[in-house]
Formats: structure tokens, sequence, C-alpha cells
């Protein structure tokens, strides 16, 4: 009846953590079974539990991957690699307070990955706590190794969260920083407009300085100056 009752045979949990009752068998596509068939045999194979996780998730089976990951932990002990698809399913899934313990448990083991910060940060937002997941992007944005390749997303969530929070002459400057990489590439007129309303909205200063500058060249030598 039950992929799984071989592999919960000891009668530790009741049906409610089967993760593989027969209408979520019904929907697995032949990798997905297979992976959960051999489960049952190896019950604590790290990689297959993984690679089941995922296919899952892809398959937005958020409630198999939710028990799986809770029935792996309870038998074999915790698996750190589980945490981003749990994560991942939680989310999807509305269950927000959960998404945050699973996010603060993925920053003790990856604090150096601004992608850790980043998943505290939306579930942050999700729960009202615009301070903390304005907090938790300004990690993340410090933990990326080449800044200028930072997603215009990243830069443009934690701006929306920064306003939010009652700081909108801070998501001003988190758009100008995400800018000055490359303005004349990156300047849109959408981008023009929203940091003009947060401009307007926290009065301000502007968020790019302006002014006069002298250069100084010798004429003798071969050089190309350019402007704007």
């Amino acid at each position: 009846a039950f992929l799984w009752d071989a592999w919960r045979s000891d009668g530790s949990a009741g049906a409610g953590s089967n993760p593989f009752p027969r209408e979520v068998v019904a929907r697995l596509d032949p990798t997905a079974r297979a992976l959960a068939a051999r489960l049952v045999a190896e019950p604590c194979n790290r990689s297959v539990t993984q690679q089941l996780t995922a296919q899952l998730g892809a398959m937005a089976e958020y409630r198999s991957v939710i028990r799986l990951e809770a029935a792996f932990r309870e038998r074999c002990g915790p698996d750190e690699q589980l945490l981003p698809h749990l994560f991942a399913a939680q989310m999807r899934s509305s269950e927000f307070l959960s998404a945050r313990g699973t996010a603060e448990l993925i920053i003790q083991y990856f604090s150096a990955d601004p992608n850790a910060w980043s998943w505290r940060a939306e579930v942050r937002e999700q729960l009202g706590d615009y301070a903390g997941a304005l907090a938790d992007y300004r990690q993340a944005l410090g933990r990326f190794q080449d800044p200028s390749r930072v997603a215009a997303s990243v830069h443009y969530a934690a701006a929306q969260v920064a306003a939010r929070a009652g700081q909108p002459c801070e998501a001003a400057l988190l758009m100008r920083d995400y800018l000055a990489f490359d303005p004349l590439a990156r300047r849109t007129q959408q981008i023009n407009t929203v940091m003009r309303e947060w401009q307007v909205a926290g009065q301000c200063r502007p968020p790019f300085g302006s002014g006069r500058a002298a250069l100084r060249f010798d004429r003798r030598e071969g050089a190309t100056v350019s402007y704007t």
C-alpha cells in the first residue's frame, strides 16, 4: 500500500509521517519512484534522499518534502543538504514560522553563503519583520564575492524591504549601489521612477554627486579622454 511502510516498520511514527501515501505514489514519475523504492532498502542513503527531495520539490510535492526530511532526521540524523529543499517547501506551503526556523539552521551551517541570508530575509519579510529582513539583505549583499555581478532582483528586493521598514532613503541608496557598477547599461525608466519616489518620500539627498572636475593631460602623450 505504501512505499514507505518498510522504512517505518519500527512503528516509531504514525501514518501521518508517511511521505508516500497512495495518492502521492500515483503522481511520481519513474525516476522518483525508483529513488523512493531504493530508500526502502537503503533508508539512510543521504545521496538518494537528497535526489528524491529535489525531485519531489520540482513536482510541487511540498508536503512530501517536509515529511521526508522529518522522517530522515528522526531515523538517520540531520542532513544539512536537505535544508534548502525543506525551506523552499515550507515557503511554498506558506509555513512561514517553520521556514524561519529552517532558515536560521541554514545560516548556522552556511553562514558564508549569501543565499542563506537572502532566504531568511524573504521569510522575515513575509512575517512583517522588515527591519530584520533588511539586516539580512545587507548581510547577503556583503557576502557576494563579486558585488558587480549581484542580480538587480536582489538589490530591488532589499530596497523594497528598506522602504517598507520606513527607510526610503536607504532604499534609494541600495538601488544606487546597483546602478553604480554600470550606470549607462543598468539605468532604466522603472528604476529612475522608484528611486525618485523614495527620494521624495524621504526628502533624501541626491543619491549621485554633482560638481566640476579639472582634467589635466600631457598633449605629447597619446590618450583618449571621454566623459559624460
